[in-house]
């Protein structure tokens, strides 16, 4: 089952409402892997983005409405930056 799946029955299950527009992708989810080193503590990080590296700030702008008026707003960083700056600039400036 794909990961957006999983979330958008998961989160009503904890009691969360989420809202609003919800892009699918036929794109592959992406996936990582983490490789540490147990003695050093050193990591190494492999991100292979998906489809959630196609959502543009242009579809975030879409729901600017929507984010002005919630009471939380959830990114995260395996999106584009530009991608994720907009959505949290267009929170901060929300007013709220």
């Amino acid at each position: 089952m794909p990961w957006g799946n999983i979330a958008r029955q998961t989160y009503p299950r904890g009691g969360d409402r989420p809202r609003g527009i919800c892009w699918r992708r036929r794109a592959a989810t992406g996936a990582a892997a983490i490789i540490l080193d147990a003695k050093s503590g050193e990591n190494a990080i492999i991100v292979v983005p998906g489809a959630c590296f196609g959502l543009t700030p242009e579809e975030v702008a879409e729901a600017r409405d929507l984010i002005a008026k919630s009471a939380v707003f959830l990114t995260q960083l395996e999106l584009a930056l530009p991608t994720v700056e907009f959505g949290l600039e267009t929170r901060a400036f929300a007013g709220v």
